[in-house]
C-alpha cells in the first residue's frame, strides 16, 4: 500500500494463532499409548490427563517422566496413587524418546504450506472447545 512521502499509512491486521496441546505417553516396553488433546497447557489440564491415564491403565504402576514445564510440578497438583512423576534434568529433551514423536506429529498434523503440501491441518472445527470435550472420548475406552 503506498501513501503519501513521509508518512506511513496503517492497515488493520491481526495475528491469530491457534494452538493444539497434545498430552501423551508412550510406553518404552511395549509401545501403549494414551493421547489427550487439551485446550491449553497448564496444571488443571495437565491434571486431568493424569487422571485418565490412571483410569485407563489402572492395574498398573505408572512411571511418567516429564520434563520441567511449569504445570508438571504445580504446587496444587495432585498425582493419582498408580502414577509417579520422575523429573528430567533442565535442557535435555535428547533423554526424553518421546520427543522424537512430537516432532514427527508437528510434521505430519502441522498447517498445509506451499513447500510442503502433503501435511494435513486439523480445522478448527475438530478441536475440542472445552476440557470436557477434550476428555470425553478417554472416559469411554
Amino acid at each position: 500500500m503506498l501513501g503519501p512521502t513521509g508518512i506511513r499509512p496503517k492497515v488493520a491486521s491481526q495475528l491469530i494463532r491457534e494452538f493444539t496441546y497434545l498430552h501423551g505417553p508412550v510406553s518404552p516396553k511395549d509401545g501403549a499409548c494414551c493421547y489427550l488433546i487439551m485446550p491449553a497447557a497448564d496444571t488443571e489440564c495437565f491434571h486431568i490427563f493424569l487422571d485418565a491415564l490412571a483410569k485407563r491403565f489402572a492395574r498398573q504402576y505408572i512411571l511418567l517422566f516429564v520434563d520441567g514445564a511449569a504445570n508438571h510440578s504445580g504446587s496444587n497438583l495432585v498425582t493419582p496413587a498408580n502414577i509417579k512423576l520422575a523429573f528430567l534434568p533442565a535442557y535435555s529433551p535428547e533423554l526424553n524418546p518421546q520427543e522424537s514423536l512430537w516432532d514427527e506429529i508437528r510434521e505430519k498434523f502441522s498447517r498445509t504450506t506451499p513447500s510442503n503440501p502433503w501435511t494435513r491441518s486439523m480445522t478448527s472445527s475438530r478441536r475440542p472447545r472445552s476440557i470436557s470435550s477434550a476428555t470425553q472420548n478417554l472416559s469411554n475406552p
